[in-house]
């Protein structure tokens, strides 16, 4: 399917009123014969005053292989509109937002993935052909409308918080959800900003946002020198913070360290001796255009876990002199804590209260032995990535591993991070291959990495620090408030605690296996 958009015109008069009176387009849209008059009153060039939102939406049509099928509104929103406050918040300080009410129309087209889809598409059309430097997309179903906000979010909103409508338009009194998309500025801001800096050339089209990551933001940019990968880190990360500054250029140098002695994978390209670019608040780093992939955060696959494996000794051999990184740190949480939190998930009648309840004892039993195998995981540490799951490697056309993502690049206890890794490749968030488990250990045996027999016990218990994540998502969950922040928190409330108690399931086996063949 082709998917294409114009602005709207006469010929789509009766098409677009037709959509309007369906029942179920007016259960959430507004059919009043204002905004019917303001539509022609477009479709005639708005030669004459609207006082519907003053005449200053714009009407677009979405098409499939030529034929009509969805309608689309954009209005800028600035902060001289009459606006909620919550959106007055969040508007883009390059003045670059618009609002967007969207409906698929013709109910042949319902149920196919084209949502989502054009929805995503138009707002690429959208900065490339009306307004390059649109930043800031916000959209507001009503709360009775969770489809529409599901779709929103596979279109790449997310969901900020929930408000009652205010003010003399459709919707007013209830209650809606508030969604943005957010990009990166293609103005003489962050765009010409970066490649100014980089000396990277002009821009050829609007960067595109490349999806996949949990925390930051990564963007495809096209100039007439080259291709690049841009990653916008997330507001979460506190830039003022000089050490988390000096944090982020120490594990680009250290990546390039291990690039240069052999080991695949990218670091960021450096300006002056940094790798860092602030502009308005917001980090960025630059990194060349790689045509590889990531595998999906579950898969597995023997192939690529022993190539895995392989490249994780290889680093463990180089034993890199990194005078620089501190020891390592491990984050714990009291018992009490745990129990707290428990507590807390029951008051705010949390979906998973109950199942922590259950388990109680395991997670217990989990964070304690967790705590006692930290003394012997800092007796003997190294360089390494720190996070080597299936979301930090890519692989090229050649299934060739590339390792990206070395910000929690940190000294570690090499036992403990094969098999922390190797209980990530060989599935233990979904479905635990123990086979594929025991052939990464003898991989990297073979590649000519060593595990201390005196290790194993305390660096398969280390892998119950899931617990510190766990803490994080039931802390998250804890709100009356309805959002995606909240949502995420819940999913992983549900999949760590899946994950813990599937480790305590394998753990006597596992440590007698390794030890039984070292």
């Amino acid at each position: 399917m082709t998917l294409s958009f114009e602005k709207i015109s006469l010929q789509h008069i009766d098409i677009i009123f037709g959509w309007l009176s369906e029942p179920f387009v007016q259960e959430f849209w507004d059919n009043t014969q204002g905004h019917k008059d303001d539509i022609l009153n477009f479709i005639n060039g708005r030669k004459e005053p609207s006082n519907y939102c003053d005449g200053k939406y714009v009407y677009w049509i979405a098409n499939c292989d030529g034929h009509p099928f969805a309608l689309l509104m954009t209005i800028q929103e600035t902060a001289e509109d009459h606006i909620d406050d919550i959106k007055l918040n969040h508007l883009s300080k390059t003045g670059h937002t618009y609002g967007i009410d969207y409906m698929i129309g013709n109910k042949n087209y319902f149920g196919k993935g084209y949502g989502a889809k054009t929805l995503a598409e138009f707002l690429d059309f959208f900065r490339e052909e009306f307004d390059v430097a649109a930043d800031t997309f916000i959209i507001d179903p009503a709360a009775d409308n969770p489809r529409a906000k599901n779709v929103y979010i596979k279109a790449g909103f997310e969901h900020i918080a929930d408000f009652v409508m205010s003010g003399d338009v459709s919707g007013a009194g209830k209650l809606h959800h508030l969604l943005i998309k957010r990009f990166l500025s293609a103005n003489n801001n962050h765009i010409k900003a970066i490649c100014d800096y980089f000396n990277l050339g002009a821009p050829i089209k609007a960067p595109s946002r490349v999806l996949g990551g949990l925390l930051h933001v990564m963007w495809r940019l096209d100039t007439d020198k080259g291709s690049y990968a841009v990653k916008q880190l997330s507001r979460d990360i506190n830039l003022t913070n000089e050490q988390v500054i000096k944090n982020y250029e120490l594990s680009e140098i250290i990546a390039s360290r291990f690039i240069a002695k052999g080991i695949p994978g990218v670091c960021a390209m450096a300006q002056s001796g940094k790798y860092l670019f602030m502009i308005d608040g917001t980090g960025f780093l630059l990194y060349p255009w790689v045509k590889a992939k990531a595998l999906d955060q579950h898969t597995v696959s023997e192939p690529h876990a022993l190539k895995i494996a392989i490249t994780l000794a290889k680093m463990h051999c180089l034993n890199l002199d990194e005078p620089e990184i501190t020891q390592p740190e491990f984050y714990t949480h009291t018992n009490q804590k745990i129990l707290e939190l428990f507590d807390k998930a029951e008051e705010f009648g949390c979906s998973f209260a109950a199942n922590l309840r259950k388990n109680q004892k395991n997670i217990l039993a989990a964070n304690t032995a967790y705590q006692n195998a930290i003394p012997t995981l800092k007796a003997h540490i190294t360089v390494s990535h720190g996070d080597l799951d299936q979301k930090n490697v890519l692989w090229d056309s050649s299934n060739n591993p590339i390792l990206i993502d070395w910000e929690s690049t940190c000294k570690i206890n090499p036992t403990y991070d094969l098999i922390n890794t190797a209980f990530y490749w060989s599935g233990i968030t979904s479905t635990f291959d123990e086979n594929l488990f025991f052939k990464m250990i003898e991989a990297y045996q073979k590649a000519g990495g060593v595990i201390n027999k005196d290790h194993v016990v305390a660096a398969c218990y280390g892998a119950f620090s899931w617990i510190g994540w766990l803490v994080y998502n039931i802390e998250r969950s804890c709100t009356p408030y309805e959002s995606e922040h909240k949502k995420v928190g819940i999913e992983q409330v549900n999949q760590t605690l899946a994950t813990i108690l599937r480790l305590q399931t394998v753990m006597p086996e596992v440590i007698k296996n390794i030890e039984g063949k070292i």
